[in-house]
C-alpha cells in the first residue's frame, strides 16, 4: 500500500504558528508587573523566532539615546483606532510615513504595535524595500513598562490601546483598553 505525506501550504504552516504564539500569550495571567514584562519579552522572543527573525530590534532604553543623537521616524502600525487611544509622542501613522521620511531622509524608522508582532513583520517588509526599518521590543508595553509617557490628541494620557484582553500586560497605573 501506498502512503502519501501530507505536506501543509505556507498559509496553513502561519496559520498554525499564529495559533502557537497566540496560545502562548493566554497561558495564565502574571500578576505583578515584573511578571508582567517577563511575559511581553517572552512572546516578544517566540514571534520573532516564527515571523522576523532577521529584523533589527531596539529596547526602549536604546531608542531614547537614539532620539538625541540621530533622525528617528517613529512609525505606529496599529490600526487607527488604536491610534486614536493612545500614541508615543511624536510618533506618525503609516498615513504621515511618507511626509516624515521625506522630512528626514536619512531617518532610522523604529517600528511599533503592541507588543512588537506586527511591527516586526512591517519593518521586515520595509527592509525588503530598502528602507532603514527596525522593530521596537516589546512595543507599547515595554513603552509603559520603561515609564514612558502616551498621548491622545497631544494630551497626556495613561490609557493605552492594546490588540486585546490577553495582551493587557500593562503596568497596573496605566489603563487597557481594547
Amino acid at each position: 500500500m501506498l502512503h502519501r505525506r501530507r505536506v501543509l501550504s505556507k498559509p496553513a504552516v502561519m496559520a498554525l504558528l499564529t495559533l502557537v504564539v497566540a496560545a502562548a500569550a493566554w497561558a495564565g495571567k502574571p500578576q505583578t508587573d515584573s511578571e508582567r514584562l517577563d511575559r511581553i519579552h517572552r512572546l516578544f522572543k517566540r514571534s520573532k523566532f516564527f515571523f522576523f527573525r532577521k529584523v533589527p530590534e531596539m529596547t526602549v532604553d536604546e531608542l531614547l539615546v537614539a532620539r538625541r543623537q540621530r533622525p528617528i521616524v517613529l512609525l505606529d502600525s496599529r490600526s487607527p483606532a488604536e491610534r486614536a487611544v493612545s500614541t508615543i509622542p511624536g510618533a506618525v501613522g503609516k498615513d504621515e510615513l511618507d511626509a516624515a521620511r521625506a522630512a528626514m531622509p536619512e531617518a532610522t524608522v523604529v517600528v511599533y504595535c503592541t507588543i512588537g508582532h506586527r511591527s516586526g513583520i512591517v519593518a521586515s517588509r520595509m527592509r525588503r524595500h530598502g528602507v532603514d526599518a527596525v522593530n521596537l521590543v516589546g512595543g507599547v508595553l515595554a513603552w509603559a513598562h520603561a515609564g514612558q509617557s502616551f498621548t491622545d490628541d497631544g494630551e497626556p494620557t495613561r490609557t493605552v490601546h492594546v490588540y486585546g484582553r490577553r495582551w493587557s500586560l500593562l503596568p497596573h497605573d496605566y489603563v487597557a483598553t481594547w
